[in-house]
């Protein structure tokens, strides 16, 4: 099982950066490290400059789409930014099975992400963040999947079992 790369949001491997400074470490990163998989930590918000702690952000939606901006301030975008960031990442990911998203997030999170109007009202829409939006249309048979998925022993291993097929495959 070695040399399988898994990208990972930075924060579910313990690291401290997180916009308010914490992390979202899980029981279920120990059960993933016994099949020896290599983990490749990524957070797109401190690889694009931002701080720790920092303003929150969220997915916003306008006339022009989905764009990733300051909740306080709309007038500080970062969207251009994560797109550039996973072109960048391109030569990394594509060492990668896999990647685990940490779930909501405006940057990398897969299909869990709430999206709201310019007033920053709710809308019953729910997105992806879009530095993984990008990632997913550059690798397209990458495995994506959000870490509270994998809270699930049967949901666990059947990553496990894709992994395993896809690295066979790559």
């Amino acid at each position: 099982m070695n040399n399988i790369k898994i990208a990972i949001s930075s924060c579910l491997m313990g690291n401290a950066v997180r916009y308010d400074g914490k992390h979202k470490r899980s029981i279920w990163l120990q059960k993933l490290s016994e099949y020896g998989f290599e983990f490749v930590p990524i957070c797109p918000e401190v690889e694009i400059g931002m701080t720790v702690p920092r303003p929150p952000i969220h997915l916003v939606k306008d006339k022009n789409g989905i764009s990733v901006k300051l909740v306080e301030d709309h007038q500080q975008d970062f969207t251009e930014s994560f797109l550039r960031l996973a072109e960048d990442k391109v030569t990394l990911l594509q060492t990668c099975v896999a990647y685990i998203c940490a779930e909501k997030s405006p940057s990398c999170g897969f299909k869990t992400t709430p999206i709201v109007n310019t007033n920053s009202e709710p809308l019953d829409d729910i997105g992806s963040g879009v530095f993984m939006q990008r990632v997913r249309q550059l690798f397209p048979s990458l495995i994506i999947i959000n870490h509270c998925e994998l809270a699930d022993e049967e949901a666990l291993q059947n990553f496990v079992r894709k992994l395993k097929v896809t690295s066979l495959v790559k």
